[in-house]
């Protein structure tokens, strides 16, 4: 990586009013869901929460999105409501501050709690124990921006559960690791591969020369890296 900017200020954060009439009608079941797994997708306090996580490997909220999935849940555990309810002015508006967590007491800030960490695609883990991959949800970055996280301790890795917590306290919902396709792809066509053994010699041929191609017409391209 011959470029490295860095992003270390960028914040980010999921809207609540992004189309939130588009929404389909929530069930019952759907509504017992969303409580019963919060606990299992909300990190710590619940700062952040793997609503993208969530959406996708629960059978039943496939077919919602991140964003839904947060939103109805803020509404049905009275969140949501209270927060908007603390716009006013006078002793309601401060009642309704003190509930939603804006006060010095009650359930935390909507805006700053419950959200859903950037995405880390295509990722893969380098030796100074930070992370690299294609990001999405970040405010100020664009999706698909490649990035590097800060340095990852052995506490905040947790790969097994899908997200990283850099030593700074940011953190990245891992997605598919960088490479993954390929290994399942090379699997996949592992007996095909013993057909072409007798055409090694050619084959070997034609990939030096195309890496030659490729070699030559990258060679001046140069690949920007935001640290975050």
């Amino acid at each position: 990586m011959d470029g490295v900017a860095t992003a270390s200020s960028v914040r980010y954060r999921f809207s609540e009013d992004q189309h939130e009439e588009a929404d389909m009608p929530w069930t019952e079941f759907e509504d017992w869901l969303l409580q019963d797994t919060f606990a299992r997708y909300a990190i710590g306090s619940g700062k952040h929460v793997l609503w993208n996580r969530m959406v996708t490997e629960v059978p039943e909220l496939i077919g919602r999105t991140p964003q839904e999935a947060r939103r109805r849940w803020l509404h049905i555990t009275g969140r949501l409501t209270d927060q908007r309810q603390g716009g006013g002015s006078g002793a309601a508006a401060a009642a309704a501050k003190q509930r939603s967590g804006s006060g010095s007491s009650g359930a935390p800030d909507v805006e700053t709690f419950y959200l859903q960490p950037p995405l880390l695609h295509d990722w893969e883990e380098l030796e100074d124990g930070s992370f690299e991959g294609s990001v999405e949800g970040m405010g100020g970055l664009a999706d698909g921006v490649l990035v590097r996280t800060r340095g990852v301790d052995l506490a905040g890795r947790r790969v097994a559960d899908q997200y990283v917590r850099t030593e700074c306290g940011a953190v990245f919902e891992l997605g598919a690791r960088r490479g993954a396709d390929d290994d399942a792809a090379t699997t996949a066509l592992a007996p095909v591969a013993s057909a072409f053994a007798a055409a090694a010699p050619l084959l070997a041929l034609a990939s030096a020369a195309a890496v030659l191609g490729a070699t030559v017409l990258t060679h001046h391209v140069q690949l920007e890296v935001f640290v975050v």
